[in-house]
């Protein structure tokens, strides 16, 4: 009986046609999405004829590729967990 008025009922309602400077108001202030600088480094495949590609399968050699980078400076970083993706 102690914990009874703990159980409120829960109250959903919508605003429909409120101004979107007020709504923002009513939300209070927003925290600002951290970003942050990243570097990218990425393997690009050399483009090679046909007997060339067939010619290094044969000798079960690797496919040449071409190192590339890219910055990109206000990236948004999502950190997971490697565990959770393995399904």
């Amino acid at each position: 009986m102690t914990g009874d008025w703990l159980k409120l009922p829960v109250i959903a309602f919508e605003l429909t046609g409120v101004d979107p400077d007020l709504l923002a108001l009513l939300r209070g202030p927003e925290t600002a999405v951290q970003t942050h600088a990243v570097q990218v480094d990425y393997q690009i495949p050399v483009k090679l004829r046909w007997w060339r590609r067939v010619w290094l399968w044969a000798r079960r050699k690797p496919h040449p590729t071409v190192q590339c980078r890219v910055f990109l400076p206000n990236a948004t970083i999502t950190a997971t967990d490697p565990a959770d993706t393995d399904a």
